[in-house]
């Protein structure tokens, strides 16, 4: 008889390829690890939403102004939230850092948090952690210089050190339509990925950092120590 896992993490991805299968979990169990280093990930359940829902995430533009879809991406979230698991809801910002104030992603996240809160209790909701890369997921994965490296794209190399600046890559527009690597390799950077010093670099990574640090998060970790 398989033993449940002590934790469950629910993915919502903004991306439908199949590197996120492998990307997600890699990713959730580095922040993990950062926030609660004596958290056993091998105790976590890593699943990423399925279904219907998992076709409406598939960019932003296909939800953020259809209230049936957002009403069943909430209810999914809330769900989830109610029975004790951590959920991880990711949509590019589409906007540097710079423009955040005018993102109409993150106004479409608001409003669909403000859904979730509808069905769920305030302590449950910070159990919702929200990845809203600054433009996009490839503006947190390039910044794994060792494994870009490795790729040996001489030119995506050349790209990812002209665009890096005070913020990382946060206020570099359309990251994967301007750097060769594309998303070709998305799942690659997030082996060995240096979230504690990215973290540092990219604030809307920091972000991320930050609201893993919950206390209804942190509960949720000790208790898969």
């Amino acid at each position: 008889m398989s033993v449940p896992p002590a934790l469950r993490v629910l993915v919502l991805p903004e991306d439908s390829g199949q590197w996120t299968d492998e990307a997600w979990p890699a990713l959730i169990k580095k922040l993990t690890r950062l926030v609660d280093p004596e958290c056993a990930t091998q105790r976590m359940g890593v699943d990423l939403v399925k279904g219907q829902v998992r076709t409406y995430l598939a960019g932003v533009d296909r939800w953020r102004n259809d209230r049936f879809k957002q009403r069943e991406i909430a209810r999914t979230i809330a769900n989830a939230l109610r029975v004790g698991d951590v959920v991880v809801l990711h949509v590019d910002a589409d906007v540097t850092w710079s423009e955040r104030h005018e993102g109409a992603n993150a106004r479409a996240v608001a409003e669909l948090r403000a859904l979730v809160a509808r069905e769920a209790k305030p302590p449950e909701l910070d159990r919702l952690l929200v990845a809203l890369p600054h433009a996009a997921i490839e503006s947190w994965l390039y910044l794994n210089r060792a494994a870009v490296e490795a790729v040996g794209d001489a030119a995506a190399i050349e790209w990812i050190a002209a665009s890096r600046g005070a913020h990382g890559l946060d206020d570099a527009p359309s990251p994967k339509h301007r750097c060769a690597l594309g998303d070709r390799h998305n799942a690659r950077l997030t082996h060995r990925f240096p979230l504690a010093e990215a973290s540092e670099t990219s604030p809307s990574l920091g972000d991320w950092v930050t609201a893993a640090r919950a206390d209804e998060v942190r509960a949720k970790l000790a208790a898969a120590r």
